[in-house]
């Protein structure tokens, strides 16, 4: 695995890759934009990094092992690679290219760095980020060991062979075996001298060609070590900063891919989610209208049962007001019959009345007729009266005529005196008649003014008979009008009882049409609930890119502890898996709400979230930060130990 960077001139991260952020612990926010020694270790000498630096500015690569420093804390050591990029000959970025370096070498390297540190590693160096010793022998070591010092060598030898053997001339000396042994020394010398730099070479052109055929056949893992050959050292380092670039461009694109095909998972689970979030919308929306078609329809068979009972009322009343109509109808016959019968009875008391008014008014006119009649008499009588006290006085007359006569006068007296008496009698007859008149003529008034008020009361009899009798005609049509609305009004009765009975079947007939649709909206509602769950298996299924339970899940029944909103409720956890849940048990939660699972026999809590709900579970996601800790690992390979996936369990 290679932890893969990108800085600027400044030394700002500006790409980094997902290896590099999982051990870090940063996120890819906190990282792009920061400085590069935000996974600095305080345990890195500043000798190591002002040799970094030296080596990148000036255009070549560094190769070092270095201890970084995570987020929370903790360190991993790194064989990191800096390489320079240059554009036009000016460095315009660098790319770091880390590796997992052995255990030997971190040891060495810390015991080193420690010294460096402590201030005793003077006779320690760093040469394009390896550690080198200080030190004349270790200069004539490298020296003895390029190309150049056993050239210089081999030459130097061949000198001092030629030197010898110019010396031999100039003395004189004529050994053959002497010139000889050093011609042959000579000869040794180049030959040996010839393999040797031919060794020095050929050792690290076939490191290099071995490098070279790795890098053409990307393998870019192998390690470039140091062959000892100052001469190759340049070229060992461009080598390192080919590999660096081919494995920056391979880890960048592999980045870059993994960014996309995430961003297109990412696009697809969202596309899968909002299919998912609008279908239990949708289902929601349907299951609330369904449910609401349920009440409604729970309603209409309340109400047909209800109307049925009231139809069933109604038609009761109807019968009865039909029978009160009937019986509303007799009587408003007979009423008519007797309305008639008192109409002729008043049309006959109207006929007897004027007969009685025209009886009184000639009753008047002979009680008048009497009246003048007895007044007449009055005057009579008074005649009378007047002649009796004529008599009277006559008789009074004669008595004293016959007194004067004497015995003559005795006869004439006795006729005076029967005279006189005749006269006081009819004078007290007359004022008896007077009497009776008098009374006869009070009566006579008083039948009078009577006969007068019967004429009137007869006259107002007649009237209120005219009256009564036009009123009863005005009756009789209101109770023909009455008859004929009572005769209608019972046969509207009996229609409503018709009616009302069909009201009352089709209330039966709805009330069971209820029903049906009671029944046919909970198979809708179980429908499209089961349309929902096979609409998001087939969306989540349809590619392994939108199911976002790409990691094998697990049946398991482990009792657990859910604290949302500060309330927390005991459930159990039924379905497992490295991403997710599913909890059951658990009441009053929404989709989006987070919280924390509780596993109180592993005292582990995990940070989630409410993905789905339906009417068995809630589904939920973990946070990625909690599923990375061990304990979580450790929880999971023990709840799941000799279980089989959910997928490989069903095939």
């Amino acid at each position: 695995m290679l932890l893969v960077s990108r800085t600027d001139t400044r030394g700002k991260i500006t790409f980094v890759n997902k290896a590099f952020v999982d051990i870090s612990g940063f996120s890819e926010t906190e990282l792009i934009g920061a400085p590069h020694n935000v996974v600095r270790h305080p345990d890195m000498p500043p000798a190591a990094f002002a040799n970094l630096w030296e080596t990148i500015k000036d255009g070549r690569p560094w190769e070092g092992l270095v201890k970084n420093r995570s987020k929370n804390g903790d360190h991993y050591w790194v064989k990191a690679n800096v390489t320079p990029i240059t554009e036009k000959g000016v460095v315009t970025e660098y790319i770091s290219i880390r590796s997992k370096p052995s255990r030997d070498a971190v040891a060495e390297a810390e015991r080193i760095y420690a010294e460096i540190r402590a201030g005793r590693g003077q006779q320690y160096g760093l040469l394009d980020g390896q550690i080198v010793r200080r030190g004349f022998g270790v200069w004539l070591g490298d020296l003895a060991s390029s190309i150049a010092g056993r050239i210089v060598a081999t030459s130097g030898l061949l000198l001092l062979t030629v030197m010898v053997l110019g010396w031999l001339s100039l003395t004189g000396s004529d050994s053959v075996e002497a010139f000889a042994g050093l011609m042959l020394f000579g000869l040794l010398v180049a030959g040996v001298g010839t393999l040797s730099v031919l060794g020095t070479v050929r050792r690290p052109l076939g490191l290099v060609e071995t490098h070279l055929d790795a890098i053409a056949r990307g393998d870019l893992m192998t390690n470039v070590p140091s062959s000892g050959v100052a001469e190759f050292a340049r070229i060992r380092s461009q080598i390192r900063a080919v590999k660096a670039k081919l494995n920056y461009s391979t880890q960048e694109r592999a980045e870059r891919q993994r960014q996309a095909e995430e961003e297109r998972i990412t696009a697809l689970q969202s596309m899968a989610e909002t299919v998912e979030r609008e279908a239990s919308h949708a289902v929601e929306q349907v299951a609330l209208r369904t449910g609401g078609m349920a009440q409604d329809a729970d309603a209409m068979a309340t109400s047909a049962e209800r109307v049925s009972i009231n139809a069933q009322n109604v038609a009761a009343a109807a019968e009865e007001a039909l029978a009160n109509a009937q019986t509303v109808a007799a009587a408003t016959e007979e009423l008519a019959a007797s309305i008639r019968e008192i109409s002729a009875q008043i049309a006959h008391s109207s006929a007897v009345t004027r007969r009685a008014v025209e009886n009184g008014q000639r009753t008047q006119g002979t009680i008048q007729s009497l009246s003048e009649a007895v007044g007449r008499i009055d005057e009579v009588v008074k005649l009378i009266t007047d002649i009796a006290s004529q008599t009277n006085l006559l008789a009074l007359n004669a008595t004293i005529e016959a007194a004067r006569a004497g015995e003559a006068g005795k006869g004439f007296a006795v006729v005076a005196q029967e005279v006189k008496n005749l006269a006081n009698q009819t004078a007290r007859s007359t004022e008896e008649i007077t009497r009776l008149i008098a009374e006869i003529q009070g009566v006579t008034s008083t039948a009078v003014g009577a006969v007068a008020e019967i004429g009137d009361t007869i006259g107002e009899i007649d009237q209120i008979s005219s009256a009564i009798a036009a009123a009863m005609e005005e009756q009789a049509a209101a109770t023909q009008e009455i008859s004929r609305n009572v005769v209608e009004t019972s046969n509207a009765a009996q229609e409503v009882s018709v009616r009302i009975a069909a009201v009352s079947s089709d209330a039966d007939q709805t009330g069971s049409q209820a029903s049906g649709v009671r029944a046919g909206s909970d198979e809708v509602a179980t429908s499209i609930d089961e349309l929902r769950r096979v609409l998001v298996r087939v969306v989540r299924t349809s590619t392994s890119d939108a199911d976002r339970r790409r990691s094998p899940r697990y049946r398991v029944n482990e009792a657990c502890g859910v604290v949302v909103h500060g309330r927390d409720q005991s459930g159990t956890l039924t379905d497992l898996s490295n991403g997710g849940a599913m909890l059951s048990g658990i009441a009053g939660l929404g989709v989006g709400d987070r919280g924390t699972l509780r596993l109180d026999r592993f005292g582990l809590t995990v940070a989630f979230e409410v993905r789905a709900i339906d009417k068995t579970a809630i589904h939920v996601r973990f946070a990625e930060s909690d599923v990375a800790l061990p304990r979580f690992r450790d929880a999971f390979a023990q709840l799941t130990r000799g279980l089989q996936p959910v997928a490989t369990a069903a095939a």
